[in-house]
């Protein structure tokens, strides 16, 4: 026998019956699966444990033993504080294998809805983020100003967050116990309304890291909302796709966990805030989840939505002016086509904005349904919706003015002129419906020219007007703000509007096309610096 070598098997291999390679001071088996190896001298040997004397549960704990063993490997791999050290790169986020449950949300809600009962609204805001520490560097120790960066640029078009609330935190801010919810909203905050875009931009990946770490730890929350849709923002406002299409999906399926779709019927993980202003937050976030899960359909009809329609039971936002100073208010009609008659002063600009939303998705809504037609079907009834749409439309575009700059709302008018031009495209062309037999209807008739004289009203003034308008904006706004309080939704609007004008000026129509390109194609060349989309690219394919 070898001196090297324990003259028994050792007490773990001895239990499970297996072949112990006996070497000492511990057997390799021990090691591989992070065990303490005890061997027993020969004079205290005690008798073998059988089948018929260990207990099931014994038997049950060693196999878990055993497997836990075989998954996280030796003690001297893992990691005692991080889970993030057992993997190389100073990024990787914690995959939760720690023995036992790797977050806290409760399963009771998706196994038994019955059974469970909702939550306190921070309940599931905090976890241990390994990419905590980089993003704090990333903020910075002053954070007053990455606020104020935001409340001038991004907020202006995108109000979903409440200024007076925003600062409150950051006031209850501590560097050495920080929220990850509120942190990760501060990165989104500063990369959409500070960070310069570049094609291969180090923040932009760290936040989008980050994101994902909060949801793979469970966190449930309003702010990781918020922070999804300012990702989400960012990402169509410089062209990275698909990942702006993941990311507002994430938000809407985020949101309709959270309740903010309908809390009439939807099953509520969290208790109702008790705070007005928090409530109203959460009717932005929902709207803005809306208007950029609608502005991402506009190209891409094919692709399934992630919320389907606006729920009845949901109201406007409040007024801008008293929601940026904290100030109570009553919210708009939950009926949103009902409060076009109202004064668009009174109503609010993001509440405008939100209006446009809903009728660019009766738009899209319309586009499925005449391009999924049957050659038989009657097209009276896509006709009759398409002339009310039609003049829905153009009332709420009459009611946009772009006499001064600084007034205009061109976030709601980009919207507008999407929808229009999208529903002129269904019916412009000179050639009659090729799916009905019958001699052309008299709405078909009507459709079409409202259709054709609308699409060079955008292409020659509507648009060029409001291409004139960004290009006053960026010129006489402040440097600081690099464009980014010029609404996102502007450069597909201006785009589309381009190909408009290349269009009827191959078609031979007169110098009033080529002027409104030379416009729009100007204030996309200068949009590209708050809005990568805007890039060279998009303008070499009009001109």
């Amino acid at each position: 026998m070898s001196a090297n070598k324990a003259p028994l098997a050792c007490q773990n291999c001895r239990r499970l019956k297996r072949r112990c390679t006996r070497e000492l001071p511990f057997c390799s088996l021990c090691v591989r699966l992070g065990k303490i190896c005890n061997y027993i001298q020969r004079e205290s040997r005690v008798p073998e444990i059988t089948t018929g004397d260990a207990t099931d549960g014994d038997t049950l704990w060693a196999r878990v033993q055993r497997l836990e063993g075989v998954i996280l490997g030796p003690p001297s791999s893992r990691s005692s504080t991080s889970p993030q050290s057992a993997v190389s790169g100073p990024f990787t986020p914690s995959l939760g294998f720690d023995g036992g449950t790797s977050t806290n949300f409760p399963s009771s809600f998706f196994l038994d809805p019955d059974f469970f009962s909702a939550l306190s609204g921070d309940a599931l805001s905090s976890a241990t983020l390994p990419l905590l520490p980089p993003c704090l560097e990333f903020l910075g120790m002053d954070l007053i100003p990455i606020c104020h960066a935001y409340v001038a640029t991004v907020n202006q078009w995108l109000p979903i967050l409440s200024p007076k609330r925003l600062f409150h935190d950051i006031r209850t801010y501590t560097h050495s116990d920080p929220n990850p919810g509120l942190v990760l909203l501060l990165a989104c905050i500063k990369l959409i309304s500070e960070t310069e875009y570049t094609g291969n931009c180090a923040e932009y990946r760290l936040v989008k890291a980050l994101s994902s770490s909060a949801e793979n730890e469970g966190i449930v929350s309003l702010r990781l909302i918020q922070s999804l849709v300012l990702l989400a923002a960012y990402e169509m406002g410089h062209g990275i796709y698909p990942a702006a299409y993941l990311t507002i999906g994430r938000a809407g399926r985020m949101g309709v966990l959270f309740g903010l779709q309908d809390r009439q019927v939807m099953p509520q993980l969290f208790k109702p805030a008790d705070s007005w202003t928090v409530r109203e937050e959460e009717r932005r976030t929902w709207w803005g989840i809306f208007i950029l899960d609608r502005f991402c359909h506009i190209a891409t009809d094919s692709l399934p939505r992630t919320i389907h329609e606006r729920p009845l039971g949901l109201s406007l936002p409040i007024n801008d002016m008293g929601w940026s100073r904290g100030e109570l208010d009553a919210a708009e009609s939950s009926l949103v086509l009902s409060s076009l008659s109202a004064d668009l002063d009174t109503i609010g600009r993001f509440a405008t904005a939100c209006q446009g939303s809903h009728l660019l998705c009766h738009v899209l809504t319309h586009r499925s349904a005449h391009k999924a037609a049957l050659p038989s079907q009657d097209d009276t009834i896509l006709l009759d919706e398409a002339l009310q749409l039609h003049r829905t439309l153009a009332a709420l575009d009459e009611r946009l003015p772009l006499d001064n700059a600084k007034e205009a709302n061109i976030e709601a008018l980009s919207l507008v002129c999407c929808a229009r031009m999208i529903l002129y495209g269904l019916y412009g062309c000179n050639e009659p419906d090729v799916r009905s037999s019958q001699e052309r209807l008299r709405r078909e008739i009507e459709m079409q020219r409202a259709s054709v004289q609308g699409s060079m009203d955008l292409a020659a003034h509507r648009i060029p007007r409001l291409a004139q308008v960004i290009i006053e904006l960026l010129s006489s706004g402040p440097a600081t703000s690099r464009g980014r309080d010029i609404s996102l939704t502007v450069a597909h609007c201006l785009y589309n509007a381009a190909t408009e004008c290349a269009w009827f000026i191959r078609e031979g129509c007169g110098p009033e096309m080529t002027a409104g390109l030379t416009v729009i194609v100007s204030a996309l060349d200068q949009l590209r610096m708050s809005w990568a989309v805007s890039g060279e690219d998009h303008i070499r394919s009009c001109t």
